[in-house]
């Protein structure tokens, strides 16, 4: 395929946010602590949340396909610029590829976890789990080396907070 041809199939597209994936799971992310509380009413906190980032986990792995498919199916790629200093996300077959198996193992670690994780704080340890899902799905659809750079951080941030959320255990 020649290079014109190449350039022809790039889909400029100026969202709101991110990409409409990183968005959904944003939202997710802020709406995670009212989970809890709903949890915590009926009792079950524990199984309310889990249950609850399972099924967004899930529901995201599902919208995959529907959110990219000019990618999926026609040689393509997505480039999303939201800001003057040329940072952008970029999403081709490689990233939605890499983004269906962050989740599958997102939606068996979320499952693992509830029979792991004992004591109180159940809300707080799953927003940083789901925290972190997002930011690797922001490393996986940078663009560019701030962006990359940026959601790295966020990445380790949320990975030391889980690595030391039962520290008294050890």
């Amino acid at each position: 395929m020649s290079t014109s041809a190449r350039e022809s199939r790039i889909i400029r597209k100026n969202i709101l946010m991110f990409t409409p994936l990183l968005d959904v799971l944003l939202l997710s992310v802020l709406v995670t602590p009212l989970i809890g509380l709903i949890g915590r009413r009926v009792k079950h906190e524990k199984l309310v949340v889990a249950a609850y980032v399972t099924l967004v986990l899930a529901v995201s792995l599902i919208m995959i396909p529907m959110f990219y498919q000019e990618i999926l199916w026609r040689d393509g790629r997505v480039m999303i610029n939201f800001s003057p200093e040329e940072t952008f996300m970029e999403v081709n077959r490689l990233s939605v590829f890499m983004t269906i198996i962050l989740f599958t193992i997102g939606i068996t670690s979320s499952i693992f976890s509830v029979r792991e994780s004992r004591g109180v704080g159940f809300t707080g340890y799953y927003m940083i789990f789901l925290s972190m899902i997002v930011a690797m799905v922001g490393v996986i659809f940078s663009g560019s080396l701030f962006t990359l750079f940026i959601f790295w951080e966020v990445m380790c941030f949320c990975s030391y907070t889980l690595v030391a959320f039962r520290k008294e255990r050890w």
